[in-house]
């Protein structure tokens, strides 16, 4: 039985993706339970290339990829498509350059989770994972501003969507933070500290910037972000009538 699908879009970063991997093996404890879904250009050869090798190395893990075609919308074209094939009862959209670093994420997440849908009576949650960027000014982690997301199934069937096809790159976890606020006035956003996701980020200043950050760049300045609070309402109302027509 699938728990926990990561869902995550990659480009030409085989490095990056064994070294998820590695991440991902020596920590999941329950790793029948776990799926990872993968989403790569179809002019993509240095992934479509490594595949093959990866597939071997980690006979262990349930890993899926789906090759699509080039899109600069992220959210809508690659996480999106990716999270509605998913199966598992928990979602969670990650970067190929992340590092699992806490030993049995998978239980945590998943008791969390499951705990708080027991009280909810329903899985429509916001769960918030440690991502590790750091920001400038930022003395401690802020999770309305920057962290990893996840959901469940049945918020994806409803929502067609993990996240917010008004997003393209960067701000979904922003947005999608803000429209949790508003639903059952911010109950339903699920804090999980305790898990660290470390994340190799292209908003670190003091680093050299990776060929990513300049095409994000360039999709940024090619599509605005058009959510705005307008919008976060009429999405939380839409959540908030399903929550009250699902208990009648």
């Amino acid at each position: 039985m699938t728990k926990i699908s990561l869902v995550t879009p990659t480009r030409n970063r085989p490095n990056d993706l064994r070294r998820l991997l590695e991440s991902i093996e020596a920590t999941t404890k329950n790793k029948d339970e776990v799926e990872i879904l993968f989403a790569y250009d179809k002019d993509d050869n240095v992934t479509r290339e490594v595949i093959p090798s990866l597939i071997y190395n980690f006979p262990r893990l349930d890993i899926k990829w789906h090759e699509v075609e080039r899109s600069d919308h992220f959210s809508k074209d690659y996480y999106n498509f990716l999270s509605l094939k998913a199966q598992g009862r928990w979602i969670m959209a990650i970067n190929d350059d992340s590092v699992f670093m806490t030993p049995e994420w998978d239980r945590i997440i998943d008791f969390k989770m499951s705990d708080a849908a027991d009280k909810a009576k329903d899985d429509i949650l916001l769960g918030i994972v440690q991502d590790g960027m750091k920001r400038i000014g930022a003395e401690k982690l802020n999770p309305t501003i920057s962290c990893w997301l996840l959901s469940s199934k049945e918020y994806v069937t409803l929502m067609n969507g993990l996240l917010l096809e008004e997003i393209y790159t960067w701000g979904g976890d922003y947005w999608l933070g803000r429209v949790f606020c508003k639903v059952q006035y911010g109950q339903r956003k699920v804090y999980i500290l305790d898990v660290f996701i470390d994340h190799n980020s292209h908003h670190l200043k003091d680093l050299p910037q990776p060929e990513s950050f300049w095409l994000f760049k360039r999709i940024e300045e090619d599509h605005p972000c058009t959510c705005n609070e307008e919008v976060v309402a009429i999405k939380a109302k839409f959540i908030n009538n399903y929550i009250a027509a699902r208990k009648k």
